[in-house]
């Protein structure tokens, strides 16, 4: 397959590797993004949430939500296009229901994040 770059056809091997490109465009294996990127990203950058509400951190707590709710929409993204990058389809079945449990479980979390936060900065 060639890809056009800035009017130059290059084949893909050429294409920079870019893992959020590369993943962003599918083109990465399920388990790596599923497990790595989806299961450990996440829980990292949900530790990171967890540390800023102990250390009573309002700005931070501010800041990492926008960048919790980014990074779910490229994990969401990659992960569905990424589904059938398995050994077996019913993997690629699988991970695409649970992305979108995982979805509408992370826009309602950081809803009730944000209106919490919103009310203690009130007081």
């Amino acid at each position: 397959m060639i890809v056009a770059n800035h009017g130059t056809a290059i084949p893909n091997m050429q294409r920079p590797q870019n893992p959020i490109l590369r993943y962003w465009r599918g083109e990465g294996p399920l388990w790596k993004i599923y497990w790595l990127y989806g299961v450990l990203g996440s829980a990292l950058l949900a530790g990171l949430y967890w540390a800023a509400l102990d250390l009573r951190l309002p700005w931070m707590q501010q800041l990492l939500l926008p960048v919790l709710g980014a990074y779910t929409v490229w994990i969401v993204v990659a992960v569905w296009r990424c589904a059938f990058n398995a050994r077996e389809e019913f993997y690629g079945h699988l991970a695409r229901a649970l992305t979108i449990a995982w979805a509408i479980n992370v826009a309602l979390l950081l809803l009730f994040l944000e209106l919490g936060l919103l009310a203690r900065l009130a007081h």
